[in-house]
């Protein structure tokens, strides 16, 4: 699989390439391979390090090890879901790093799980191969098939992500009001693994499936599809609350709008030093109200 995947990207014309990065010594610098590599991500990227920066004698301070990068992640339709699904990879990769956490399972599995996770409904209908075993130092590693609330909520056999990120959590010092944003982040992604909210795709489905324009005849008529982006866009902008899409957490996902204003206007502005200039409305009234200065 490695292989194949190394061939599909050398199959490609590389999509960048500085003029001053032309002429390189290979044995130092990898921007030819990453011209090719870093611009073909799957749902992990994978980063070797630069031969002279990678290697066990190097002790000094710029030393690089082999890195992986999640790269699985879709923009959604909220800043609330973006805020969530932001945070609880955050949260993964940090459990991963703090507990120690072996999440590897055989190659061949990982293709299995993109076969059946591209299926229709696979969120809360279909089972995905995973670790069993993460906290032990085996050789051997176990697991089997789960369904995604099982992967984050654990099982008999496998405690779970959520449970594990809430264990990196109590580890760290943390306010109340950061530690219960967490808390409705991971509380939302359960929801919608247990199929008690639905992803994107099903609220989209159902919307066209709804609308008086359809036919069923698997043909989205343009009225269909102009209300869907309509009613996208108001949820997204948080105009409606969208509780078909988002139920129970349809609320956080609201925003004033002074305060959609005012964010909007620290995120155009060139002058904002701090996070929120990155962030959309929700998350500047989550993460940097106190942030919310006038402009210099």
């Amino acid at each position: 699989v490695l292989a194949k995947h190394i061939a599909h990207l050398f199959a490609r014309d590389p999509l960048v390439i500085f003029e001053d990065r032309v002429e390189l010594d290979d044995s130092r610098d990898i921007d030819h391979w990453e011209n090719l590599q870093s611009t073909n991500w799957q749902s992990l990227r994978w980063k070797p390090p630069p031969p002279h920066k990678g290697q066990l004698s190097n002790e000094d301070a710029d030393h690089i090890g082999w890195r992986v990068e999640f790269r699985s992640m879709e923009l959604q339709m909220t800043d609330l879901e973006n805020a969530a699904f932001i945070s609880f990879i955050i949260l993964v990769s940090r459990a991963i790093l703090d507990l120690k956490l072996d999440l590897r399972i055989p190659m061949s599995k990982v293709e299995e799980n993109m076969t059946v996770a591209s299926r229709r409904s696979a969120c809360t209908k279909e089972l995905l191969w995973f670790r069993t075993n993460p906290l032990e130092d085996a050789s051997e590693a176990k697991y089997q098939l789960m369904s995604v609330y099982e992967i984050l909520n654990g099982n008999e056999l496998f405690e779970g992500l959520i449970p594990l990120c809430r264990s990196y959590l109590d580890s760290q010092t943390l306010d109340s009001g950061t530690r219960q944003s967490f808390e409705e982040y991971l509380n939302f992604i359960t929801f919608r693994s247990a199929g008690a909210l639905p992803t994107a795709a099903e609220w989209m489905r159902s919307f066209v499936m709804a609308h008086p324009s359809y036919k069923r005849d698997g043909r989205v008529p343009a009225a269909a599809a102009h209300d869907l982006m309509a009613a996208a866009e108001k949820i997204g902008l948080g105009e409606m609350q969208g509780t078909e899409l988002l139920g129970p957490f349809s609320a956080l996902a609201s925003v004033e709008p002074s305060l959609r204003a005012k964010a909007r206007e620290v995120l155009l502005s060139e002058h904002c030093r701090c996070s929120c200039r990155h962030l959309t409305a929700h998350a500047c009234q989550m993460w940097s109200t106190s942030c919310m200065k006038p402009l210099e």
